[in-house]
């Protein structure tokens, strides 16, 4: 298993003992679809689809763990087997700026894992794993979740992109004082 999964695993078990004051503990992400848009010349829009499995550690304060896949019509100059499909693994402490029932504000500075490793139509290897950082905004109403975020790779040959998402939402609902 990924190194990243064990340290959401712990951080998820020591915050079982803490709860948020007026909103459930647990919430999911089941799915969410994005549209992309890449920061490179060379690259089309692209779709992907997401989850995110967050803790509300408090009314103000979540941690949360999310994957996503990107499908980018092609990711290189070269052409490659596949659709070029790339995936990314994140933990995303966000911060309720607003919260109003079920009407809630936030941000949040997310550390990820990108993977876009593909295999040219000559066989090369291209492109890699990599780290990065994904700043977001968003807004939750009942059930839909809205985010808005720029993913950025340390890693050069990965591309960065700016992300509008939508999702379903369970769990993590208002539940009064």
């Amino acid at each position: 298993m990924n190194p990243t999964f064990w340290s959401f695993l712990l951080i998820l078990i020591s915050a079982v003992t803490l709860s948020s004051q007026n909103y459930n503990r647990l919430e999911m992400e089941i799915v969410g679809i994005d549209y992309l848009v890449p920061n490179a010349d060379n690259l089309d829009n692209a779709i992907g689809v997401h989850s995110e499995f967050r803790v509300n550690l408090n009314d103000r304060f979540s941690v949360g763990l999310s994957s996503s896949f990107q499908f980018f019509g092609e990711l290189f100059d070269e052409s490659v087997r596949s659709l070029g499909i790339t995936s990314s693994l994140a933990l995303n402490p966000d911060v309720y700026i607003f919260n109003r029932q079920d009407q809630r504000l936030f941000a949040g500075l997310g550390l990820g894992v990108f993977d876009n490793t593909e295999t040219s139509e000559s066989g090369m290897e291209l492109g890699g794993n990599g780290l990065g950082i994904i700043p977001r905004i968003g807004y939750e109403w009942q059930f839909i979740r809205l985010t808005a975020g720029y993913n950025y790779s340390f890693k050069q040959d990965f591309p960065n992109y700016f992300s509008l998402g939508m999702g379903l939402n369970f769990g993590g609902r208002y539940i009064g004082a």
